[in-house]
């Protein structure tokens, strides 16, 4: 018998024994494509941000058993997907969908990822991220802050199995900072830990619009505009936390800032599209 374990940014994890069997698929534009020896996790010890309504944790990540990976010979090195906006999880009106191979929504502008995960087994999505800014405000984060280094340190990645976006120590100092002069609110205590800022307000007061600005995330030949659902999260009733925390010196673009927005993966031609 063999066993697993697999542990996430966001510490969450899983752990069980291995297994294989055949995986039936459906497809829009042909019948259900059937592909055996799939290899996937029977969890039987998983913990994190999540209950348990959910069925399991789904890999997309360059190892080689991720579901991507092993799926990839067989329909293509492409997939897409379009999460639920933020507060609408348990309302079964909006829903979400992935969408691998040929029939993957590869739509919109793009950045090109960095490293070439097919040839160099990356597990992580790179992209080159140049600065974010607040609302109006010019960009003041220090050129290079996400690069990654030579010795394999820092980067930024996109990953959707982590909740929260992360930023590296010195570029969420120069985000705080700017969030605590653009933010009209009255700010509070309540939060989480992790929560570095907190405000009295509701999912109401982020759609508003007008008391907390939209932050732009300028990548290589592409801006992403993350509205203020996307990175604050209302922790209890009336007060509103940041969803965006420091932990090391690598930066991730969570799930939350990826919610109701169509992202799509071209991996043979190294693509992000937003």
């Amino acid at each position: 018998m063999c066993v697993y374990s697999q542990s996430y940014a966001d510490l969450s994890y899983t752990r069980g024994n291995l297994a294989s069997d055949t995986f039936t698929i459906a497809s829009e534009n042909s019948a259900p494509i059937s592909i055996p020896s799939m290899i996937f996790g029977c969890g039987d010890d998983n913990g994190g941000i999540f209950s348990f309504t959910e069925c399991g944790i789904l890999g997309l990540g360059g190892g080689p058993l991720s579901l991507v990976t092993q799926l990839g010979p067989n329909l293509g090195w492409q997939f897409s997907y379009c999460f639920a906006p933020p507060g609408t999880q348990n309302n079964s009106s909006y829903g979400g969908e992935f969408v691998f191979g040929s029939d993957a929504r590869l739509y919109g502008n793009y950045t090109p990822m960095i490293a070439n995960r097919i040839q160099d087994g990356s597990t992580h999505y790179y992209l080159s991220l140049n600065d974010i800014s607040v609302g109006d405000e010019q960009p003041t984060i220090p050129p290079g802050t996400f690069d990654k280094k030579s010795d394999g340190s820092g980067g930024f990645i996109i990953d959707s199995g982590v909740k929260f976006t992360i930023l590296q120590y010195s570029a969420f100092d120069l985000l705080i900072k700017s969030l605590r002069k653009a933010i009209t609110l009255e700010p509070v205590s309540g939060g989480s830990d992790m929560a570095a800022l907190c405000y009295k307000g509701t999912k109401q007061t982020l759609e508003e619009g007008n008391k907390v600005p939209n932050l732009t995330f300028h990548f290589s030949d592409l801006d992403v505009i993350l509205h203020p659902v996307n990175y604050f999260d209302e922790e209890t009733s009336g007060v509103i936390c940041l969803a965006i925390i420091s932990k090391s010196d690598i930066s991730v673009l969570g799930f939350m800032a990826q919610q109701n927005k169509n992202i799509g993966y071209d991996l043979e031609n190294q693509r992000l599209y937003f």
